[in-house]
């Protein structure tokens, strides 16, 4: 047997997988439980809809005041069609080949033996940035939900508007992240700035003056509140994830493909005509393994792609590997 060439190629979900040269071919990769976690919470709560339906009509049946074309069983009924028929459908048009996505793509690559380095991936755009809020929140409503357990009443409300006031703070810092670009330098300028501010508030001795003022920031909320506030924004990173199975962007030998859409509509340029390049200026989400991959057209119509992705030293890499490699065979899509 021929000795097989092993190179490294690696997924938008940030899997390593193994590339084979020559006559191999890949297994596909199986999406299941990462597409179950993703949508747990709406498989939850159609679980539950059911339940409760099912309990009313129980009930009803009980009470000998079930109807069969009541306004409850009307809405059961489109609650089970739409249901049923939204991933019916779904999975027959995946299967006739009308809508194709971003693992689709993946796999398809995986598949072909001609292709040894590749990268398909989406932009997560800059919101992604605030998944540190999001964590945050989630923390600041277990210590909430704590102080109402431990803390006497006395000091219960002055508790949970520090716990406010830390959530609003770590918001605006979040949001400065995103909006401006944090190398070391200006990292080490702001934080002198600030302890100089402070060195000096406190000789002159009007630190109580200054820093008392920060307690109009606190704000008091039930630990359900920030749940939902980490929920409504984790909603939003959701629907880049579902954005981006139809919106994305397969580096192949030769040749970028840019998809847009459910089906395939996608661009396709010659490598000869673009250049790859990465920012990591950004400190902060460096240190979280953030960055972008940028792809610049030599034609002029055409705009520059910005990639806001996880792992973006891996990612780059097979980027720029595969941009500029070469293959006689020419790649699927």
């Amino acid at each position: 047997m021929d000795e097989q060439k092993k190179e490294s190629g690696q997924n938008d979900a940030g899997q390593e997988t193994e590339v084979v040269q020559n006559s191999s071919v890949l297994a596909p990769l199986k999406y299941g439980w990462k597409v179950f976690v993703i949508f747990a919470d709406i498989l939850a709560l159609v679980g539950f809809m059911y339940f409760y339906m099912i309990k009313g009509i129980f009930q009803r049946t009980a009470d000998e005041t079930f109807s069969w074309g009541s306004m409850e069983m009307i809405a059961f009924y489109i609650f089970i069609g739409f249901t049923v028929l939204v991933p019916v459908i779904f999975w027959l048009l995946r299967k006739k080949g009308a809508i194709r996505t971003r693992i689709d793509k993946e796999n398809e690559i995986r598949q072909n033996p001609s292709i040894h380095v590749w990268l398909v991936v989406f932009d997560w755009t800059r919101l992604v940035v605030f998944l540190p809020t999001i964590i945050f929140l989630v923390v600041a409503a277990l210590v909430s939900w704590l102080t109402n357990v431990i803390v006497s009443e006395e000091y219960l409300v002055a508790v949970q508007r520090c716990i406010g006031g830390v959530v609003i703070a770590v918001f605006v810092l979040n949001t400065l992240v995103v909006l401006f670009e944090f190398t070391w330098t200006k990292i080490g300028f702001v934080l002198g700035s600030l302890g100089f501010f402070t060195l000096l508030v406190i000789l002159s001795g009007l630190f109580s003056q200054v820093f008392g003022k920060l307690r109009y920031l606190g704000v008091s909320i039930e630990p359900l509140g920030y749940l939902l506030i980490a929920y409504v924004l984790l909603n939003f990173l959701r629907l880049i994830w579902l954005n981006g199975l139809f919106d994305y962007v397969v580096f192949t030998p030769n040749r970028l493909d840019v998809q847009e859409g459910s089906s395939e509509s996608g661009k396709g340029t010659k490598s000869s005509r673009f250049n790859v390049s990465v920012d990591t200026h950004d400190a902060i989400e460096r240190a979280f393994g953030l960055g972008c991959i940028r792809v610049n057209f030599m034609d002029l119509d055409k705009d520059t792609i910005n990639l806001n992705v996880w792992g973006v030293q891996k990612k780059s890499k097979y980027a720029v590997a595969a941009a500029s490699a070469t293959s006689i065979d020419s790649p699927v899509g």
